[in-house]
């Protein structure tokens, strides 16, 4: 069973993101664990003023545990969610700095980090460059960030990038689990901007690699390479035709085709989760 280590700031989003892996526990066997940091709003991947309306910064800080406890509990009540008693008996309140818990539960070799969209028109750009959202920088394991607003579907497939990068099968193994349960797809794409036969030949040891390591369900794995020079957007594309949940990068990979993207002059959004294999 894989552990969901999900982090709210009693926030709109946040509730998208309870409603999303509540669902998603429903088809896929997952522990959840609920964490609440009362020092987020020093980090700001999170917005203070949509937990607390007219609430002083400094009576956040002062409030003890067990008062921060009943205004989560509050916030799990009032959501749309199932599975409320879980969360309640997983709920987890950091005191110390943002991703302590991750850290704690970071042993467990099925660990995932689920986090929401910081903002919707510079988000991806933040995170490329990494300002004021260091999550990938802090958290060194698979982090699935959740558009804001996005409504949780059941999924066929999942899309995964490639770039030929040697923790490749690694990243197909712990995605592999994810789309077992629910018979989903994982459709392996490599974007490029020129078709040639290294990068076909490259498809084909990777394909092999799977097929030797993972047997009986390497039959879910489709390889192709698609020409384009709008990476990301193609991408996008691709995930929705293909009826995917979620789009997995590495995350060198993610830098580089958002790099691409922004210096392109294109306005960068993700239609769908993003998990970001950062592993270690």
């Amino acid at each position: 069973m894989k552990t969901a280590i999900v982090y709210i700031d009693l926030s709109k989003r946040s509730k998208t993101i309870l409603e999303f892996v509540m669902h998603l526990r429903r088809f896929i066997p997952l522990d959840v664990h609920l964490v609440y940091n009362i020092n987020d709003y020093a980090i700001q991947p999170f917005q203070t003023a949509e937990m607390y309306p007219g609430e002083p910064i400094e009576s956040i800080v002062l409030d003890d545990r067990n008062q921060i406890k009943q205004k989560v509990n509050k916030f799990i009540e009032e959501s749309s969610c199932w599975g409320k008693t879980q969360l309640k008996e997983n709920l987890e309140i950091e005191t110390g700095p943002l991703f302590e818990t991750i850290q704690n539960l970071a042993y467990r070799q099925e660990t995932f980090v689920i986090v929401p969209e910081v903002d919707e028109s510079v988000a991806f750009k933040k995170l490329n460059k990494f300002e004021n959202f260091d999550i990938l920088e802090e958290v060194r394991i698979p982090t699935l960030i959740v558009p804001n607003n996005f409504h949780f579907q059941l999924f066929q497939s999942i899309i995964f990038v490639t770039n030929f990068n040697n923790k490749d099968i690694e990243a197909l193994e712990f995605i592999n689990k994810l789309a077992l349960p629910i018979n989903a797809r994982i459709h392996i794409i490599h974007v490029t901007e020129k078709k040639n036969d290294l990068v076909q030949g490259r498809l084909r040891q990777l394909k092999d690699k799977v097929s030797y390591l993972m047997e009986e369900s390497a039959i879910n794995f489709t390889y192709e390479a698609i020409v384009s020079k709008h990476h990301f957007q193609t991408i996008q594309d691709v995930a929705e035709d293909r009826k995917a949940g979620m789009v997995v990068f590495q995350e060198f990979l993610l830098k580089f085709m958002l790099g691409k993207t922004l210096s392109n002059g294109t306005m960068v959004t993700s239609r769908l989760p993003m998990l970001v294999y950062n592993k270690r």
